[in-house]
């Protein structure tokens, strides 16, 4: 999702919206800037000017404030953000394909894993899991839990 402020002011619609834009990452994420600067460049257009950010409270800031007009997040961070009153909204952005989130927990420590896994698999039996997804309006994105399922996700190359 591109996170916009709320309203939408500059009008952003779709990857190529974001050419020549104020675009926020955070220092050391997964970054989407080189495939926005390739559909940049196929469109003819100039590339998103950057601005980095030490965290996403300070980009969210940038963004409410009208220092940039966009950055990348998932459908849970607008849901969050409306919930706790943040002047956010969201334009869909299918080019970035899906990412899986999810927790993540130290290499070799197997009994973590299992009682984490072990407990979405109870709330997913007593239909909890399914509630809350509803509830939260982002049922589109739920998956049944797993281990190492993020290969599920087609990230921005589809």
């Amino acid at each position: 999702m591109l996170m916009v402020k709320a309203g939408n002011p500059a009008g952003l619609k779709a990857a190529e919206d974001v050419c020549g834009r104020r675009f926020g990452e955070v220092k050391g994420s997964f970054s989407v800037l080189p495939k926005l600067q390739e559909v940049c460049r196929k469109a003819g257009r100039s590339n998103p000017e950057v601005s980095s950010f030490e965290d996403i409270p300070s980009m969210q800031l940038a963004l409410v404030s009208g220092r940039i007009d966009t950055y990348v997040g998932s459908d849970f961070n607008v849901v969050w953000d409306k919930s706790q009153g943040k002047p956010v909204d969201s334009v869909a952005l299918p080019e970035a394909g899906t990412l899986v989130l999810g927790w993540t927990v130290p290499k070799g420590n197997d009994g973590l894993r299992d009682a984490v896994l072990g407990a979405l698999r109870e709330l997913q039996k007593d239909g909890y899991y399914a509630e809350a997804f509803a509830r939260w309006g982002v049922s589109d994105n739920r998956l049944d839990p797993g281990v190492n399922i993020g290969a599920q996700g087609t990230g921005f190359d589809g």
